[in-house]
Protein backbone atom coordinates (compact mmCIF):
# COMPACT_ATOMS: atom_id res chain seq x y z
CA UNK A 1 0.00 0.00 0.00
CA UNK A 2 1.15 3.42 -0.93
CA UNK A 3 1.22 6.26 1.45
CA UNK A 4 1.74 10.04 0.18
CA UNK A 5 5.48 11.27 0.15
CA UNK A 6 6.04 12.45 3.48
CA UNK A 7 3.35 10.87 5.82
CA UNK A 8 6.20 7.99 6.92
CA UNK A 9 8.90 10.93 7.83
CA UNK A 10 5.82 12.21 9.51
CA UNK A 11 4.51 9.48 11.68
CA UNK A 12 7.97 8.78 12.89
CA UNK A 13 8.41 12.24 13.75
CA UNK A 14 5.05 11.99 15.55
CA UNK A 15 6.21 9.55 17.47
CA UNK A 16 9.89 10.86 18.73
CA UNK A 17 7.48 13.54 20.14
CA UNK A 18 5.15 10.86 22.07
CA UNK A 19 2.29 11.50 19.83
CA UNK A 20 -0.08 8.74 20.06
CA UNK A 21 -1.89 8.34 16.25
CA UNK A 22 -4.98 6.73 15.52
CA UNK A 23 -6.48 6.81 11.54
CA UNK A 24 -10.22 7.17 11.25
CA UNK A 25 -10.68 6.20 7.58
CA UNK A 26 -13.45 5.93 5.11
CA UNK A 27 -12.96 2.57 3.60
CA UNK A 28 -12.37 -1.26 4.39
CA UNK A 29 -10.46 -1.84 7.64
CA UNK A 30 -8.60 -4.53 6.05
CA UNK A 31 -6.52 -1.45 4.14
CA UNK A 32 -5.58 0.74 7.31
CA UNK A 33 -4.42 -2.02 9.55
CA UNK A 34 -1.51 -2.57 6.73
CA UNK A 35 -0.82 1.04 7.63
CA UNK A 36 -1.23 0.39 11.48
CA UNK A 37 1.22 -2.65 11.20
CA UNK A 38 3.45 -0.69 9.08
CA UNK A 39 3.67 2.65 10.19
CA UNK A 40 3.20 2.22 14.29
CA UNK A 41 -0.61 3.75 14.40
CA UNK A 42 -2.43 3.09 17.65
CA UNK A 43 -5.81 2.42 16.49
CA UNK A 44 -7.87 2.34 12.94
CA UNK A 45 -11.73 2.51 12.17
CA UNK A 46 -13.02 1.73 8.72
CA UNK A 47 -16.01 0.05 7.79
CA UNK A 48 -15.67 -4.15 7.72
CA UNK A 49 -16.40 -6.53 5.10
CA UNK A 50 -18.45 -9.61 5.47
CA UNK A 51 -16.63 -12.72 5.93
CA UNK A 52 -18.12 -16.48 4.99
CA UNK A 53 -16.09 -19.71 5.53
CA UNK A 54 -12.97 -17.59 5.60
CA UNK A 55 -13.21 -15.72 2.56
CA UNK A 56 -14.21 -11.87 2.12
CA UNK A 57 -17.77 -11.54 0.36
CA UNK A 58 -19.04 -8.38 -1.45
CA UNK A 59 -21.41 -7.46 1.63
CA UNK A 60 -20.30 -4.32 4.06
CA UNK A 61 -20.50 -5.93 7.80
CA UNK A 62 -20.51 -2.70 9.29
CA UNK A 63 -20.46 0.71 8.43
CA UNK A 64 -20.40 3.98 10.62
CA UNK A 65 -22.15 7.35 10.90
CA UNK A 66 -21.27 10.68 9.64
CA UNK A 67 -20.25 11.36 13.32
CA UNK A 68 -17.97 8.09 14.09
CA UNK A 69 -15.04 9.69 13.54
CA UNK A 70 -15.08 12.65 16.30
CA UNK A 71 -16.67 9.53 18.41
CA UNK A 72 -13.60 7.25 18.05
CA UNK A 73 -11.18 10.49 18.26
CA UNK A 74 -13.18 11.57 21.71
CA UNK A 75 -13.15 7.38 23.05
CA UNK A 76 -9.43 7.57 22.54
CA UNK A 77 -8.69 10.81 23.89
CA UNK A 78 -10.51 9.73 27.09
CA UNK A 79 -8.64 6.44 27.23
CA UNK A 80 -5.17 8.49 26.66
CA UNK A 81 -6.55 10.85 29.92
CA UNK A 82 -6.52 14.10 27.68
CA UNK A 83 -9.15 16.24 26.18
CA UNK A 84 -10.40 17.28 22.31
CA UNK A 85 -8.07 20.37 22.85
CA UNK A 86 -5.02 18.16 22.64
CA UNK A 87 -6.21 16.17 19.54
CA UNK A 88 -5.18 17.67 16.08
CA UNK A 89 -7.55 15.92 13.84
CA UNK A 90 -5.86 15.53 10.28
CA UNK A 91 -8.08 14.79 6.73
CA UNK A 92 -9.09 14.94 3.34
CA UNK A 93 -12.78 14.74 3.03
CA UNK A 94 -15.99 15.94 3.90
CA UNK A 95 -16.61 13.22 6.34
CA UNK A 96 -13.62 14.91 8.89
CA UNK A 97 -15.61 17.91 8.93
CA UNK A 98 -17.60 16.34 12.71
CA UNK A 99 -14.00 15.28 13.52
CA UNK A 100 -12.45 18.93 12.70
CA UNK A 101 -15.23 20.54 14.30
CA UNK A 102 -14.81 18.27 17.61
CA UNK A 103 -11.26 18.94 18.07
CA UNK A 104 -9.54 22.15 18.32
CA UNK A 105 -6.69 22.15 15.83
CA UNK A 106 -7.08 20.29 12.49
CA UNK A 107 -5.41 20.44 9.56
CA UNK A 108 -6.77 19.24 6.26
CA UNK A 109 -4.75 17.96 2.87
CA UNK A 110 -5.76 17.43 -0.55
CA UNK A 111 -9.11 18.64 0.17
CA UNK A 112 -11.50 21.02 -1.06
CA UNK A 113 -12.97 23.91 0.07
CA UNK A 114 -15.86 22.94 2.33
CA UNK A 115 -13.27 21.13 4.26
CA UNK A 116 -10.65 22.98 4.45
CA UNK A 117 -12.89 26.02 5.52
CA UNK A 118 -13.93 23.52 8.75
CA UNK A 119 -9.87 23.66 9.15
CA UNK A 120 -7.33 25.23 11.23
CA UNK A 121 -4.97 25.00 8.58
CA UNK A 122 -5.27 23.31 5.00
CA UNK A 123 -1.99 22.49 2.69
CA UNK A 124 -2.76 22.63 -0.66
CA UNK A 125 -0.59 20.02 -2.55
CA UNK A 126 0.29 16.53 -2.51
CA UNK A 127 3.13 16.46 -0.16
CA UNK A 128 2.55 16.67 3.60
CA UNK A 129 5.88 17.34 3.82
CA UNK A 130 6.48 20.91 2.46
CA UNK A 131 4.29 23.81 3.74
Amino acid sequence: MTVLPGVAEMIADLHNHSVEIIVNWVCFRAQPHLLKERLGIRDVLGADLRVCNGAFTREVDRSFPLNAKSVFAMEHAKQLCCGMSEVLAVGDGLSEIPLFNAADASGAFIAGKKTRSHATVAAVGSDVAEP
